[in-house]
């Protein structure tokens, strides 16, 4: 199987940049959550919700991960 490593270097690039984007929003909403915390305004809904959707994005950048590997490893037994 041949595989076009610059093409899969943009890709990454472009996933890289995702990755940062999302880990950008979970610090502003974890600093607002903060703020609402000292001002006696968080609210346990807010917590409920938030969990399960932090765990499956915890649980799919763990997955892409993965991936990330199997495609590096892939493009180095090709080199």
């Amino acid at each position: 199987m041949l595989v076009n490593t610059t093409e899969i270097m943009k890709l990454l690039d472009g996933i890289g940049t995702e990755i940062g984007r999302s880990g950008n929003n979970i610090n502003q909403l974890a600093r607002h959550a903060n703020t609402l915390q000292q001002q006696g305004m968080l609210r346990a809904v807010l917590i409920r919700d938030l969990v399960p959707l932090l765990t499956e994005y915890v649980r799919l950048q763990r997955e892409l991960e993965q991936s990330v590997r199997q495609l590096i490893r892939l493009i180095r037994g090709q080199t």
